[in-house]
Parts: structure tokens; sequence; C-alpha cells
């Protein structure tokens, strides 16, 4: 019988995590998966980081060490059954010169990620070609 309380407690943990609680906080991209395998961020020198905040805002950065160019962005989001729903809101006017070009980074553009969180780790679900592409973040 305590094996099944566990169980089930564990079970409602988990549940209790998928939510925009789960999401508050920074990510940093490490990886991704692709056609079944695991890859490391192909650059180290770009750190690419989203910022979750209680106020439905989500920040978008990414710097290069090679270079220093820069790109930051902010949007507001919502959850609807694991979908992250983004609009972006503001873009920086100091980003550097090529960020217009990055879909993510122009002002107005609408999103829909579908998402999940297990333990420190965030699983952003794209397609690439027509084939499942998994962005892996970790909880800085």
């Amino acid at each position: 019988m305590k094996i099944f309380f566990l169980i089930l407690a564990t079970s409602l943990n988990l549940f209790a995590s998928v939510g925009v609680d789960s999401l508050i906080g920074r990510w940093s991209y490490v990886g991704f998966h692709y056609q079944g395998n695991y890859f490391q961020k192909p650059n180290p020198d770009l750190h690419v980081t989203f910022e979750f905040e209680q106020n439905n805002k989500v920040k978008l950065s990414w710097v290069r060490d090679d270079d220093g160019s820069h790109c930051t962005r902010i949007a507001d989001y919502s959850i609807i059954d694991s979908v992250i729903h983004q609009t972006v809101v503001w873009v920086d006017p100091e980003n550097s010169f090529g960020c217009s070009s990055d879909p993510d980074m122009v002002l107005g553009k609408t999103s829909k990620t579908t998402y999940s969180v297990s333990e420190n780790v965030l699983n952003l679900y794209l397609s690439l070609n027509g084939e499942e592409l998994v962005y892996v973040l970790n909880r800085l």
C-alpha cells in the first residue's frame, strides 16, 4: 500500500509541474534531438537563453562569443494544452545587424510551440523538413 501512495504522490507531483509555474525561470539551450539522435549545440560560442516570468513575459536572448553579436526580444506568452503561445511585443533597438532576419526577432510575430518540462529540462518541439526537432534547454 505504501508503494501505491508513493507512486500516486510522484505522479501528482509530475502533473503539477507541467504548467506555467514549471516554465518560470531562466533556460539555456544545450542541444537538440533530430532523427532519433541527440546533438550538443553545434556552436559552443552561441548562448541562447529564454527567461519566463510570472507576468506572462518571456525574454529570448542570444549572444555569440566569437563576434560579440547579440539579439534580444520580449514576447507575451500564454500556455494552452502544453503549447506556448507567444507574440513578440518588444525588440531591442541595440540588436546586432542580422537580427531582423531571425523570425523570432520580428515585432508582432506570433508562434505556437509544444513543450514539456521534466526535472530541470525544457523540451521545445518544432518541425524541420517535416520531421520532429526538439530543442533541449537546461534550467539555470
